[in-house]
C-alpha cells in the first residue's frame, strides 16, 4: 500500500496518530488508565514508528542504515524511558514524574 498508494498509507498513520493522541488525553484525562494499557499502548506506538521507517527502508534504500538505527534508538529509549518510570511508580507522561526529568523528555511527552 505505501509503495503504491502513499497518500492513503500516510491518511491511515496520521488518523492512528490522531487516535492515540485522544485516546491517551481522554484516558488521562477521565481517569482511566492503567498500567497495562500505558504499556499496550508504549507496544502499538512502536509497532506503528518501526512500520514505518520499514517501509521508508524499502522506498530509500541508501538511506536504510540510518532508519534502522533510529528504529534502535527508538525502541531503546522508550523502553529505557517507560521502565524507569514505572519502577519508580509513575505514569510515563505525568507532570510529577516529568519534573525531574531531561527538558527535552519534558518537551516530548
Amino acid at each position: 500500500l505505501a509503495q503504491t498508494r502513499w497518500v492513503e498509507a500516510m491518511v491511515c498513520y496520521c488518523a492512528s496518530f490522531a487516535g492515540d493522541l485522544f485516546d491517551g488525553y481522554f484516558a488521562r484525562k477521565l481517569q482511566q488508565h492503567s498500567t497495562f494499557g500505558m504499556v499496550l499502548d508504549m507496544i502499538t506506538d512502536r509497532i506503528a514508528t518501526t512500520g514505518l521507517l520499514s517501509i521508508l527502508c524499502i522506498l530509500y534504500p541508501p538511506y536504510a542504515p540510518i532508519f534502522v538505527a533510529l528504529q534502535g534508538l527508538d525502541l531503546s529509549s522508550h523502553w529505557y524511558h517507560m521502565y524507569s518510570t514505572a519502577t519508580a511508580g509513575g505514569h510515563h507522561k505525568s507532570d510529577a514524574t516529568l519534573a525531574h526529568r531531561n527538558m527535552i523528555l519534558r518537551v516530548y511527552y
